[in-house]
């Protein structure tokens, strides 16, 4: 079932009115057509009801182009000019005001379906561009459509990634946001699309990295560059302190006593974090002790019936933080401490310490850091744990078994390629339940195909102690499916044998995630493609419409000539031969039309020849239909004689601009005429003190079907241009509206000879 369209429509004629309303109603019983006769109740049934369309009709009772203008500056819904019969000035004039098209509407009735075909489709492709307007803008990625070096496009998740308004980001580069150490890659990226990480700056000065996608799409015949940015700041920092935390895990492991595990993880927090105090407090009874302290002296003992952040931390067994510590917590003595992050270190599900941090910048822990930390902390737990159970395990075997069954990661200890030891959270990550499936086989077997001899060359770097780099692999589990894993590692002594200590992370959802994002961008460059053809295609419609509908224009009036004469013919016999005549005028006329259009049209080779410029110039204007009030001035360069030109070119260029110099003297004026000679080139100059061209219409000149004449196609300068071009000259305008226009042809007198051919 179609979807239900309201078109509002806008008729001062009532017979119009209804008869197009029943007409399109009944073409497509889902448009819903109101219907008006004035401005006043388009705007108030513009403003009062739903409307999906406007169709105005342009006519001498109601000026449609400002109408236009008012309904745009209050809706954003499409806007449809019509007329009974087409123009071109009202096509111009209509888009011109912001109307989404201009429409030719029949009294026919067969032509009423096509009609409503069209208005559905104007509707339904506005409906299809809010829709994508409408995802892109709720997307939590920041995009942004670059076009000839500007940004045309961005959804608002770019504006609060770079800090920026509307106004301030339209019409820049993307390359804005790029420091200078990274423009050289970025700019090569633009140009070939890719996928990158960069630094981007925003306009507030903060720098923050994202994952970047640049893909190139084809846009108006050249191509757009369409950027899709993930900000991995806060995961690529986290990242980084998880970094630099595990490389003081085997340290902390290797801690023996409470105070050397302090100081190891104090050690880690002040090479991984920038807070300006940090405690590690052990859990004494009822109290917190200071154990050791960064930069202030040891001593502080503080209440666990207390309200500060240690004391809540503590009894709560979680993370604890302030954002600001002036909004009224209590910052204890440190009187210039903003924010502090507390964190539990258990053994079991029993806190024992607390790891503390504190800034002197506001809101300085982030959730990221929050996470880092609690690794951290796990580290500690399990380090005490087997700390406070020395006395009672009299193996460093058992003591490792214990540590490691304690952690909550999966955990696995490799000896020559084989499991020697698996927790039981690592059993589960390979689909067995228990530990005692997996001891004993080759770990290649869990491992697939693709990262096996990668894997093997980690195995063999395993003897020492110190931890490796995390790394993602993909593991094949006891079903035959697969997982990805984020693999955290380092070598240790197992039972006496250098062993190969792993701790393990399923990741497969964040794997999963980097595909749809993928995919998503895949997506937005088909929509782009597809837009962009959908485009292409209805500019080359409407260029095909427009000559359609000027020469139909044009032979209109020979061909309703033969008609009337055919039709006296039939009534008066005797008239025949005059009106045979008749006929005959009218078939030239038409013939000529057609032979002048054909002539702009094709495509022809220069036929350079020397020429006798004074003579053409002479007859160009022997020919031109001056009229009387009309004075010619002919200024010929007696030094300026033989030339190498196409002349027939040359004459239909020269002829061209003295006939649009007349037309543009209703009134009268003086036509100019002159030669110049200037070395190896010369100037013809034409030139009239007619009605002049106004500033906006000059970026049009040149442009095919575009005419201020009631007649013509449009394709007289066009012509012109391409002539006088292939020749390798060049044309020049000048013109002050009510002073007059000239027009300046310059070529050179002996020019290469030319291979281009001359079309419109």
């Amino acid at each position: 079932m179609k979807r239900l369209i309201s078109v509002l429509l806008v008729e001062p004629n009532v017979g119009m009115r209804t008869f197009l309303k029943q007409r399109l109603e009944e073409a497509d019983p889902g448009l819903a057509v109101v219907s008006v006769a004035s401005a006043v109740d388009a705007l108030t049934g513009c403003t009062r009801n739903k409307i999906d369309l406007i169709l105005i009709n342009h006519s001498p009772l109601l000026n449609a182009f400002e109408l236009t203008k008012t309904l745009k500056g209050v809706t954003r819904t499409p806007i449809v000019i019509y007329s009974v019969e087409g123009e071109e000035n009202i096509s111009n004039s209509a888009l011109d005001v912001g109307a989404d098209t201009y429409l030719v509407v029949s009294m026919s009735l067969d032509q009423t379906p096509l009609l409503a075909k069209r208005l559905r489709a104007i509707v339904d492709k506005r409906r299809g561009v809010d829709l994508a307007a409408a995802i892109l803008d709720a997307g939590s990625n920041a995009v942004a459509v670059e076009y000839e070096g500007k940004i045309i496009y961005f959804n608002p998740a770019f504006e609060r990634l770079v800090s920026g308004t509307a106004d301030e980001l339209t019409g820049v580069g993307f390359s804005t946001f790029v420091p200078e150490a990274e423009q050289a890659k970025t700019q090569e990226l633009l140009k070939t699309g890719g996928e990158i990480t960069l630094t981007i700056v925003t306009l507030k000065g903060e720098r923050r990295t994202c994952k970047v996608w640049i893909s190139l799409s084809p846009l108006l015949g050249r191509e757009a560059t369409v950027v899709l940015l993930q900000d991995t700041t806060e995961a690529s920092l986290h990242e980084q302190r998880l970094r630099s935390l595990h490389e003081y895990a085997p340290k902390i492991l290797k801690a023996r006593t409470n105070g050397e595990l302090a100081k190891c993880t104090l050690d880690a927090v002040e090479a991984s974090f920038d807070s300006e105090v940090i405690s590690f407090m052990l859990v004494e009874g009822e109290a917190l002790v200071c154990l050791e302290r960064r930069w202030r002296a040891s001593g502080l003992r503080v209440p666990l019936s207390g309200g500060s952040l240690l004391a809540v931390s503590a009894r709560e067994g979680r993370p604890v933080t302030i954002g600001d510590i002036s909004n009224g917590a209590a910052p204890i003595e440190d009187v210039a401490i903003k924010s502090e992050l507390s964190a539990p270190i258990k053994n079991g599900d029993a806190v024992v310490a607390i790891l503390d941090l504190r800034s002197s910048r506001v809101n300085a822990f982030p959730e990221a850091d929050i996470r880092a930390i609690e690794n951290l902390c796990l580290y500690a737990g399990c380090t005490y744990r087997l700390l406070s159970e020395l006395e009672s395990i009299t193996s460093s075997e058992t003591q490792f078994r214990s540590l490691l069954e304690a952690l909550g990661e999966a955990v696995y200890v490799l000896v020559d390629s084989r499991y020697a030891y698996v927790n039981k959270s690592g059993a589960e990550l390979l689909g067995y339940t228990s530990p005692s499936d997996v001891v004993g086989k080759d770990v290649y077997l869990n491992v697939a195909p693709e990262y096996r001899e990668a894997l093997r060359g980690r195995l063999e770097k395993r003897h020492g102690d110190g931890a490796t780099d995390p790394y993602e692999m993909k593991l094949i589990k006891r079903d035959g499916s697969s997982i990805f894993i984020e693999v955290n590692a380092s070598g240790i002594v197992f039972e006496g044998k250098p062993a190969y200590l792993a701790i393990e992370k399923d990741v497969t959802s964040n794997k999963l995630l980097q595909e749809q994002i993928k995919q998503h961008t895949t997506d937005l460059e088909k929509q782009v493609e597809k837009r962009t053809q959908e485009l292409l295609e209805a500019q080359q419609f409407a260029a095909a419409g427009k000559m359609a509908s000027m020469v139909g224009h044009d032979l209109r009036s020979p061909l309703q000539s033969i008609r009337n004469a055919t039709y006296l013919m039939r009534r008066q016999p005797e008239r025949i031969e005059e009106m045979l005549n008749s006929v005959e005028v009218s078939v030239d006329r038409a013939l000529s039309m057609l032979e002048d259009l054909r002539y702009r049209t094709r495509e022809t080779p220069l036929k350079l020849e020397s020429t006798d410029l004074p003579e053409l110039i002479v007859d160009i204007l022997k020919e031109a239909p001056v009229a009387e009030n009309v004075a010619v001035d002919v200024r010929l360069d007696p030094q300026l004689k033989v030339v190498t030109v196409d002349s027939l070119k040359l004459r239909r260029v020269v002829d061209n601009l003295v006939r649009n110099a007349l037309e543009a003297m209703p009134s009268g004026g003086r036509l100019t005429v002159e030669t110049k000679s200037d070395g190896d080139q010369f100037a013809i100059i034409v030139s009239d003190t007619g009605v002049g061209i106004a500033q906006n219409q000059f970026s049009n000149l040149f442009k095919p079907f575009y005419t201020t004449k009631s007649k013509g196609l449009g394709l007289g300068l066009v012509y012109s241009l391409k002539a006088i071009e292939a020749h390798g000259g060049t044309i020049e305008v000048e013109s002050k509206v009510g002073i007059g226009t000239v027009f300046k042809i310059l070529l050179k007198k002996c020019p290469v000879t030319q291979t281009a051919e001359v079309k419109d």
